[in-house]
């Protein structure tokens, strides 16, 4: 009996252990998992911040430049005459250059007409497109004028576009930026001038400067003043030299040279046509190493004008000829008043009026 008893005693603790493992087992089955770490860590507790959308800065200007910078690029495309632009600015305070489509001196003012156009320019609030650029004209514009500075030397281009149907503008926009705005139709008009327009029509620069000589070379003689600070005097002819040349007389010729401009551009002139082989030559001093050299051929009758050449290495132009006739006869005056006497100087003025 007694050893029934505790083989029924054994029988139930292994059924109440096998009943409490089974239970355990369910219990641990219908416990859902956490996806939380149980200890967060200082980086994980930060809730993780979106970044920030890139803002376009707004400039109140078509375009701005930094402290110290300049533009030393520009370049126009017209899109719609394919026609193209492109100035330089030259290194160390130099004249600004036309680099195509010709190679030439350009007019000062005119570019600096451009700069100012694009840094004081009022623009209104920058608007996103609603429609496709197609619709503004702004996908294949009119104009492209591009730009470099000396401090960003990476070309940006400035797209103007259709004329809006509102007001007396036209879309523009920048070529890296989303969004567009409106300019004035006048800035556009600076941009569709000629490349005549821009070049430089000024014939001795340093005419508006100070002077050290000036010279004239013609059939009949060689003739020269030069400026030795208290006064001019004559070097040339030699019957001349050293003999004083009133300021005023010096100041007359210099004021002809101020007047003297480019009446019109020819890029291809034959030498014998234009006889600047055998011509004049009116050359100005600055200082003893610079000079300005006019060359002055045949008369171009029909143009009333004459061919001339600036420099060794300049094109073909033509200039007035009562102008430069002006200032010949005042030098050719001026010498045979001081050098000959009254039949002599007659005598030269008629061989010299038959010209070049």
């Amino acid at each position: 009996m007694a050893e029934n008893a505790r083989m029924k005693w054994q029988v139930a603790l292994v059924f109440i252990s096998l009943f409490l493992l089974v239970g355990s087992f369910c219990l641990w089955i219908e416990t859902p998992f956490s996806d939380k770490e149980l200890v967060q860590s200082p980086a994980a507790a930060q809730p993780k911040k979106e970044p920030e959308p890139v803002q376009e800065t707004f400039s109140a200007h078509v375009m701005d430049l930094l402290p110290e910078d300049a533009i030393a690029w520009i370049q126009i495309q017209n899109l719609d005459e394919r026609k193209t632009l492109t100035l330089i600015a030259a290194e160390d305070g130099a004249p600004w250059r036309i680099k195509f489509p010709v190679q030439d001196d350009a007019n000062a003012a005119k570019v600096e007409e451009l700069i100012q156009a694009l840094l004081s320019t009022q623009k209104l609030q920058p608007m996103n497109p609603e429609k496709s650029w197609e619709e503004y004209g702004l996908a294949r514009p009119k104009i492209k004028i591009g730009i470099e500075t000396v401090k960003s030397p990476a070309r940006r281009y400035l797209y103007l576009g259709a004329a809006s149907p509102v007001g007396n503008v036209l879309f523009a926009r920048w070529e890296d930026e989303k969004s567009y705005f409106l300019l004035p139709l006048s800035f556009e008009e600076l941009f569709l001038q000629s490349v005549y327009n821009f070049r430089d029509k000024k014939i001795f620069a340093g005419a508006a400067g100070s002077v050290r000589r000036l010279e004239l070379e013609t059939a009949s003689g060689h003739y020269e003043i030069e400026n030795q600070g208290a006064q001019w005097v004559w070097k040339e002819p030699e019957a001349m030299r050293w003999s004083p040349c009133p300021a005023g007389d010096a100041e007359a010729l210099l004021e002809h040279l101020r007047g003297l401009f480019v009446k019109d551009f020819l890029e291809k002139s034959a030498p014998e046509e234009s006889g600047l082989a055998q011509g004049m030559k009116i050359r100005l001093w600055t200082d003893e190493n610079h000079a300005e050299t006019l060359h002055l051929g045949k008369e171009a009758v029909v143009r009333d004008a004459y061919y001339a050449r600036k420099g060794e290495d300049g094109g073909t132009v033509l200039i007035a000829r009562e102008k430069v006739n002006a200032f010949l006869d005042l030098f050719r005056a001026l010498a045979a008043e001081k050098a000959l006497g009254p039949s002599e100087a007659s005598a030269a003025a008629s061989a010299d009026s038959a010209g070049p």
